[in-house]
């Protein structure tokens, strides 16, 4: 899955917290540990497998994997929906 920023999304890191600013309504997004490495690898333009991803952050955090799937489907879901990120089709 190959995620981009959408070209009105800004982000600043503002007291250790990674925010996101949609320029295009003004509205900002705090985001959490998980959501901020998301961001960064999609910044970065980097290809993310979702599933390596999440094996890789239920190992570290000692979490279950399902339950991060879930948190973190729910956050790229919300994010596409609002507009802040976008799916590339290859």
């Amino acid at each position: 899955m190959e995620l981009r920023l959408a070209n009105h999304v800004n982000t600043a890191e503002i007291d250790g917290e990674l925010v996101l600013l949609d320029v295009a309504t003004g509205n900002f997004y705090g985001l959490n540990q998980t959501g901020s490495i998301l961001i960064k690898i999609i910044e970065g333009n980097q290809n993310i497998e979702i599933d390596n991803f999440i094996n890789q952050m239920a190992e570290v955090w000692n979490v279950d994997f399902k339950d991060l799937e879930n948190d973190v489907m729910a956050f790229i879901n919300t994010m596409k929906t609002k507009g802040l990120i976008y799916e590339v089709n290859s």
